[in-house]
């Protein structure tokens, strides 16, 4: 029987993929277009965040998987759009948004992996690794003066 491991699934991101935006764009157009994108992706992920948890409690362990793949898989056309935004040069802050919350992404679910293999220390380990990115996202889009949506979705 799995035992339950808390994963806080509001923390699912985005950022996957690596590009280049084709214009330079300034900080503040960075900041206008990146908010849009961050309030379509808390939406689109939202019905599965709450149907994890509703699956985490009841304790079925293989819904709440699922719809929390479902939330990363949703998640991930989002932070390429996030990434087309940054520019070739720059915005060091933004930057590190984007890499920490995708190492979030990706330990959350390696996370899922293990919890689905019940090997439940290491799913901890690598919940406990997804949120340490994550709060390294949340301070540097706090520093780069994102929009609140964004850092909602590192929160």
């Amino acid at each position: 029987m799995r035992r339950p491991v808390v994963f806080s699934l509001a923390i699912v991101v985005l950022l996957t993929s690596v590009s280049v935006a084709e214009e330079q764009l300034t900080k503040r157009q960075i900041v206008n277009r990146s908010g849009p994108i961050c309030r379509d992706l808390l939406e689109a992920i939202q019905p599965h965040i709450e149907k994890a948890d509703d699956a985490m409690a009841k304790e079925q362990w293989d819904r709440f998987i699922r719809e929390g793949r479902r939330a990363i898989s949703t998640a991930r056309p989002y932070g390429r759009e996030l990434r087309s935004l940054l520019p070739e040069t720059g915005a060091r802050r933004y930057r590190r948004f984007l890499n920490h919350a995708r190492e979030a992404l990706d330990r959350l679910e390696r996370a899922l992996d293990a919890l689905e293999a019940e090997r439940l220390e290491l799913a901890k380990s690598r919940q406990q690794a997804a949120r340490e990115h994550l709060a390294r996202a949340k301070r540097a889009a706090r520093r780069y003066g994102l929009r609140r949506s964004c850092i909602k979705v590192v929160s």
